[in-house]
């Protein structure tokens, strides 16, 4: 998938995040203004509660369901390309949405279905343009502790896989975003002795730009002189 192609979609898919929750604004405003007027003060609103019988599953909110679903479709085979298109773009497209205090929630096993995901993450380099920079989008998502610690090594091994390209993604994404996939692809990489992005040669303005944002990150960690 080109760039341009990536754009669109991530357009048309935060597009259509913003008219449903519109929607869902309006279908909860209109009837609770209804019940003030009629009432003549204002409703109490309870917050949502989780009971005691409810699954640790069933207290996942849907989207985390739906990455699990397409990921349990998806992981099954070997080569990227070769996975259903339909479940692969709907998982990596939700992939930088995902909350991972969530995902902690589902699998048979918890926090198996986190680790499950971001080890199969780990397994594979085969990743085209758009899948790249949807899986470098989720380090904006909520990831911490041990999940965080998994993500960077990801970022980690696909940085080293192909420097260049990683470099050009990297740097069609907003800054913000640039800079926390740089502390990650720089956690396990700032300690290496022979420090190979050294011997880059041939990059253009924006890689240079972004491989110096990832040696700044390095030499917060003290691997860079």
């Amino acid at each position: 998938m080109l760039l341009e192609e990536y754009q669109i979609k991530k357009y048309l898919y935060n597009r259509q995040g913003e008219e449903k929750m519109k929607k869902n604004i309006a279908l909860f405003v209109i009837p609770v203004l209804t019940l003030a007027m009629f009432s003549g003060c204002a409703p109490k609103v309870e917050a949502p509660t989780t009971t005691p019988e409810m699954t640790t599953e069933a207290a996942a909110p849907a989207d985390a369901k739906q990455l699990y679903i397409d990921f349990n479709i998806i992981k099954g085979y070997p080569k990227l390309a070769d996975a259903p298109a339909d479940s692969k773009e709907a998982f990596f497209t939700l992939l930088p949405k995902a909350d991972w205090t969530k995902i902690w929630l589902l699998g048979t096993d918890t926090p198996k279905a986190a680790f499950e995901i971001m080890d199969w993450l780990y397994s594979h380099t085969d990743y085209n343009d758009a899948e790249l920079l949807d899986l470098m989008n989720t380090s904006t998502s909520n990831i911490d502790g041990a999940a965080a610690e998994k993500y960077a090594s990801i970022m980690s091994k696909l940085f080293a896989a192909d420097m260049p390209r990683f470099l050009t993604l990297m740097n069609v994404l907003d800054g913000y975003t640039q800079g926390k996939v740089a502390s990650f692809a720089a956690e396990v990489q700032y300690d290496q002795k022979d420090k190979p992005w050294k011997s880059l040669t041939g990059l253009d303005a924006g890689q240079k730009q972004m491989l110096q944002l990832i040696e700044a990150k390095m030499f917060e960690l003290g691997g860079v002189e």
